[in-house]
């Protein structure tokens, strides 16, 4: 491969580049709106490189998505939600994604046509163009995914700590919300009761956090936990008991998906089993085989 061909391919993409970004640049988006919405954007240009260069275009994206909802925007606003994540919309971080990705398929489309040639790198950019937002956004999902189950597996935990407290005599719900985040600080189940606590802090119902709650995890046993806690609350029940039931059974349920895991591993384990078998079958059976091939030609 010439040299001046990759220095002209490498040339061509940091052109389309810097066009890129002066006509984003031309398009800019003028003031920011006052309040919230000025300081979020702010935020934004402060903490993400992407969207400070790009910010007209990623708005104009932005724009596009929001006007035709889709279930996967919806998904990712709840993703987004549960992981806590400051400052971004969902149709303004699925477009920020979009223009990452074409700007890794651009470079990647240039130094592919440098070595192979044009049309191999015009296809590699395209695909990664196309497809990489997807896996941008999937590590967001899995992410969201393992946070929940997190918060899930350690519940129970959390549950006997609060009915002790209460049978203890140590006080209020407010409390074994307190002393329950502290134990687990710097996890994800902590991190979810210090938003509940912030929220009863900045003089929301503790009912209303803990529905908030169980809207953000989309969690059976987090819903049995908020349902167990507000019922309890609002009609005066004891609620050390009720915990300690509610423990009971989620470690229950969490035997049971352990179970059910183990059957499907049985089932997914097939395939790459009976790969290996006959992968040995064959290193066994190939030489007698070649043998009597060897002798019947002979």
């Amino acid at each position: 491969m010439p040299l001046s061909f990759f220095l002209a391919m490498v040339v061509s993409a940091f052109a389309v580049a810097v066009t890129a970004y002066l006509l984003t640049c031309l398009s800019g988006t003028g003031e920011d709106p006052p309040g919230a919405e000025g300081t979020r954007l702010r935020a934004l240009r402060e903490t993400v490189p992407t969207f400070r260069v790009f910010e007209p275009t990623i708005c104009a994206l932005a724009r596009f998505y929001s006007r035709r909802p889709s279930a996967r925007l919806a998904r990712l606003t709840s993703q987004i939600e549960v992981l806590g994540v400051p400052h971004w919309r969902a149709d303004e971080l699925a477009a920020t994604k979009q223009v990452e990705a074409a700007l890794l398929g651009l470079v990647a489309g240039a130094a592919a046509g440098a070595l192979f040639g044009l049309t191999a790198g015009l296809a590699l950019g395209s695909f990664i163009a196309v497809v990489f937002p997807y896996v941008l956004l999937n590590t967001i999902k899995k992410k969201a995914e393992e946070h929940v189950r997190q918060v899930r597996a350690r519940l129970p935990y959390a549950m006997d700590l609060m009915a002790l407290m209460l049978e203890a005599g140590a006080g209020t719900l407010h409390e074994c919300l307190d002393r329950a985040g502290k134990e687990h600080t710097g996890q994800p189940l902590g991190d979810e009761f210090q938003r509940v606590l912030f929220g009863v802090e900045k003089g929301v119902k503790a009912t209303e956090m803990l529905r908030a709650l169980d809207r953000r995890m989309n969690d059976t046993d987090v819903k049995d936990l908020v349902l167990t806690v507000n019922t309890a609350e609002e009609r005066g029940i004891a609620l050390k008991d009720a915990l300690r039931g509610l423990s009971d059974r989620m470690r229950q349920r969490r035997v049971q998906r352990m179970e059910k895991s183990a059957e499907e591993a049985k089932v997914k384990i097939t395939a790459p089993m009976m790969v290996t078998m006959f992968g040995c079958l064959l290193i066994v059976v190939a030489p007698i085989v070649l043998t009597a091939l060897s002798k019947a030609t002979h």
